[in-house]
């Protein structure tokens, strides 16, 4: 079966060479995918990550257009899509060189799919699995190089605390340069620990949608042994699309802005929301048992109807 479409992205993070050498076993994989190399190298990693930003908003800087219109008939326009979901992986610190966004991208990658299903109709699956796994390898990635910073963090806060607690250990009075260092480093734990969760969220959500139950143990797995390693409480780890996916006006996203894509005219709105209150909140234990489900079985968490948007294809 010839695949026709390729990933725009080609860097250590996003690289589908892997996949094309190992065929579409999700385990394999997963198993393959060089973790260690990327998420060691950091400064390759954000140099990679300015790239991709730079690429992504290259038509948004001030006194330029506005990017053209989406059309998702359109495979060179489908490619513009993937980059995006993609850019939405290693977003969240912006000292890494791209923006705040840490929410996962609910609705682009419905589009992305939509596309694949009309343009790609004998191998959409596949396409879809491929842009499902090539996430989840950037997330591990984006988890990997965040961990150990957000542990460094959380040390230097508790040294921080505790010496300016005891008060002055020499005749320099330091107080006023400690409550400084305090501040900054709980301004970077702050951040990592926003954006480590929302990455652990994503990820979650994307190995929910992996049919085979031993690739989805080994993810779960990983990100079992990070949030406890860590510390992260339980109930930080709650997925709520409406607020992590941007989807409801409860969420911290503008509105998710649907003018110019083409298939979406025939709503005649400028953004789209859904009520928070239709929103499930899918916990813990929720969804360690949906990714524990043996293979054949549907997911546990059930997306309402609300959640999918009325693409609408032109049928020649």
């Amino acid at each position: 079966m010839r695949i026709e479409f390729t990933t725009p992205v080609e860097n250590e993070i996003f690289s589908n060479s892997h996949i094309t050498e190992l065929g579409y076993n999700p385990r394999e994989i997963i198993l393959n995918y060089p973790l260690h190399n990327v998420a060691s190298n950091p400064l390759l990693f954000f140099e990679q990550v300015q790239q991709m930003y730079a690429r992504e908003k290259r038509r948004a800087l001030a006194g330029q257009p506005l990017p053209a219109s989406m059309d998702l008939a359109n495979p060179k326009h489908l490619k513009r899509m993937d980059s995006h979901t993609k850019v939405h992986v290693v977003t969240g610190l912006v000292e890494w060189g791209g923006s705040t966004t840490e929410s996962i991208p609910y609705w682009d990658r419905q589009a992305l799919s939509e596309g694949f299903s009309y343009v790609y109709p004998e191998t959409a699956e596949i396409l879809s699995l491929q842009a499902d796994l090539e996430t989840i390898n950037g997330l591990r990635s984006v988890i990997g190089i965040i961990r150990p910073r957000y542990q460094e963090s959380e040390s230097a806060v508790s040294v921080l605390r505790d010496k300016i607690e005891r008060g002055n250990v020499t005749r320099s009075d330091i107080t006023n340069s400690l409550n400084i260092k305090l501040n900054a480093w709980e301004t970077i734990n702050n951040d990592y620990k926003r954006v480590l969760v929302a990455k652990i969220k994503h990820l979650v959500f994307i190995a929910d949608k992996l049919a085979d139950q031993a690739t989805r143990t080994i993810l779960l797995e990983e990100v079992t042994d990070t949030w406890q390693t860590v510390g992260l409480n339980p109930k930080e780890l709650t997925i709520n699309l409406g607020i992590d996916g941007g989807l409801s006006e409860a969420t911290y996203r503008p509105p998710f802005y649907i003018v110019g894509i083409k298939q979406l005219e025939h709503l005649g709105q400028e953004t789209i929301s859904i009520p928070q209150d239709i929103c499930p909140d899918w916990t813990l234990d929720m969804w360690v048992a949906s990714l524990m489900r043996e293979d054949g079985k549907y997911s546990l968490l059930q997306e309402p109807f609300e959640y999918k948007l009325d693409w609408r294809f032109e049928r020649s």
